[in-house]
């Protein structure tokens, strides 16, 4: 009795599984070829953006309205990625120069003022993750391939910000969430909501040699405010790139 009580609750819930698979693929197959094709899609071994960043810092001060006042940094950056997950940020902010990166190993973080003065620091393991996480969602395109720590799951249908959307909830390592909204009437990205309170747009097309299309333009909005801007020149895929590029430099980051 018991043995089929299991296997009738199996059955009468394998449709609704199935159902929820497809509407998955098929919600994640459109927003790709909104990228590329998946023949070019699966071929992409490594990706650089160039562009710049302009980050808001909240500088403690109120204004007249009692809002925070922001003060805009901004910085020259060279994005790296390789798979399965390498990554390096380079960030020249004028007066000092910021590496970041990760290996299958860890990571680690150089700060370097144009005096010639340096700090390194390593990642700790949650910052890697945190970083790895990143890296698998700019070289995998909606999805994780299996034994990477990604699941994705499909929310169904709803409204974000006025406008509907599929939603597809991806975690890593349990804690670490990219929450999907895709347009339901074209299929694209409409907006992305990350774990640490941040969402995410794209607006505009920039194309790399092989055809695919990227966003020209990367914000991020932490309760309503802005709170970083990438703004992307060239988009650059499948340039050799040595594995030693992305290790910790002993005195000074290798020339790329």
């Amino acid at each position: 009795m018991f043995f089929r009580t299991i296997t009738c609750s199996v059955l009468l819930a394998l449709p609704a599984a199935v159902s929820f698979a497809d509407e998955l693929a098929d919600v994640l197959a459109k927003a790709r070829s909104h990228v590329g094709s998946e023949e070019l899609l699966n071929t992409v071994q490594s990706v650089r953006y160039t562009g710049l960043i302009d980050v808001y810092v909240n500088t403690g001060k109120k204004d007249s309205e009692n809002k925070p006042v922001l003060e805009k940094r901004s910085a020259k950056v060279v994005a790296t990625y390789k798979r399965p997950w390498l990554q390096r940020v380079d960030l020249d902010f004028g007066q000092y120069l910021e590496m970041r990166a990760i290996t299958e190993m860890g990571g680690w973080v150089r700060r370097e003022g144009k005096s010639g003065q340096s700090t390194m620091d390593v990642m700790d393991k949650t910052e890697w993750k945190d970083a790895r996480a990143n890296s698998i969602e700019n070289l995998y395109f909606y999805t994780s391939p299996a034994g990477q720590g990604g699941l994705s799951l499909y929310k169904g249908k709803t409204a974000f910000e006025g406008k509907d959307c599929f939603r597809v909830l991806t975690t890593y390592d349990g804690f670490i969430t990219y929450d999907r909204y895709f347009s339901a009437e074209t299929g694209k990205i409409f907006a992305t909501v990350h774990d640490k309170n941040l969402i995410m747009k794209e607006t505009g097309t920039i194309k790399s040699a092989n055809g695919l299309a990227f966003p020209a333009i990367l914000e991020s909005y932490r309760d309503s405010t802005l709170f970083n801007r990438f703004v992307f020149d060239t988009v650059e895929v499948n340039l050799p790139v040595e594995d030693s590029f992305f290790e910790r430099p002993s005195v000074r980051a290798p020339n790329r």
